[in-house]
């Protein structure tokens, strides 16, 4: 799994116009995009940050999308945003870690998430299984 990082700036009293857009338009390109498989958005309300983090099947097709779509994106934020947004990129992938490992008894997938630069985990989760 190959992960896209995005944080961006909304400009004041911008927050309902982001959300449109996102909804009617940014979310449909990213979902016409090969490889694409899911985006999550964190918006406070409150204050001027969102993170977009897009997921993806290959590294080819993450980078084919930040060549080809991603500037068209860009130029659709435009109006509601300020600055230039700040892009990362990590890989990770899922573990399936057995029971009774010191995990805990029940079974558990792993998923780690690197730096695309190799420095180590940057985000880990834990998914119990137990039950499914």
């Amino acid at each position: 799994m190959f992960a896209r990082i995005v944080s961006l700036q909304l400009k004041p009293n911008s927050h309902a116009a982001f959300s449109e857009l996102f909804d009617k338009e940014i979310l449909p390109t990213l979902r016409k995009q090969p490889g694409f498989r899911d985006e999550m958005l964190f918006v406070d309300p409150g204050a001027p940050e969102v993170v977009a983090i897009s997921l993806w099947d290959s590294k080819e097709s993450r980078e084919t999308y930040e060549r080809t779509t991603y500037p068209e994106v860009l130029k659709t934020l435009a109006n509601v945003t300020s600055g230039t947004p700040k892009v990362s990129t990590f890989s990770g992938g899922l573990f399936d870690v057995p029971q009774n490992s010191h995990w805990g008894s029940s079974k558990r997938l792993i998923h780690h998430i690197y730096n695309a630069r190799g420095r180590g985990i940057v985000a880990d989760s834990v998914v119990d299984l137990h039950g499914l």
